[in-house]
């Protein structure tokens, strides 16, 4: 998915059934023992095609290997990992109490899987 996604990129995955994904997502799905992230460019009998932006020619994946969607660009998602891990070193220093602050990022991960299980 060069130049969009690169090697090493954060990405946020909503695991989800693959009868959900449709054509021109990112879908997320195993492939031997690597996971891939590419775009959904057609539906098939028994899955899908799938291509990465740099590829030449399409590839078909089974529906039972997709895990999920590509629901958060890596920009957003490197950036918001910079900070909290740049909040979480710089407390990790400080006395006891402020070590609470630390469930923090849980907090938020907890209240945001709540909150797409309502929708």
């Amino acid at each position: 998915m060069y130049p969009l996604i690169k090697n090493g990129d954060s990405l946020c995955i909503k695991f989800c059934p693959p009868q959900s994904i449709k054509i021109g997502d990112i879908a997320a799905f195993r492939r031997g023992e690597s996971t891939i992230v590419h775009r959904i460019i057609k539906k098939t009998d028994n899955g899908f095609l799938e291509k990465g932006d740099l590829q030449i020619r399409a590839e078909p994946v089974e529906l039972e290997r997709i895990m999920g969607k590509v629901v958060m660009m890596p920009v957003r998602v490197n950036a918001l990992m910079a900070f909290l891990g740049c909040i979480i070193h710089r407390l990790g220093s400080m006395r006891f109490p402020a070590k609470f602050l630390l469930l923090i990022p849980l907090t938020i991960n907890a209240g945001t899987r709540a909150f797409n299980k309502l929708r």
